[in-house]
């Protein structure tokens, strides 16, 4: 399952898709992806996300914290 977080005072987005622990991280512009040391991903960071982009995309994340990571692939 996916867990859903929004940090308002930084303005972070994140979703915890795996349990691994992080080991590598890919950022592009206000993307950051951790993989854990198999290389799966464990977690997504979108920076700069303002509380009204965040109650937009409330309804969609919804859906997305049901999917299962491993069938999700």
């Amino acid at each position: 399952m996916v867990k859903i977080g929004y940090d308002k005072e930084a303005r972070i987005l994140s979703f915890r898709i795996g349990r691994g622990k992080s080991v590598d991280s890919d950022v592009q512009d206000t993307v950051v992806i951790d993989r854990d040391k198999q290389g799966r991903i464990v977690n997504v960071e979108i920076m700069d996300v303002g509380i009204e982009e965040f109650r937009k995309a409330r309804p969609s994340m919804r859906k997305l914290a049901h999917l299962d990571p491993v069938k999700a692939r």
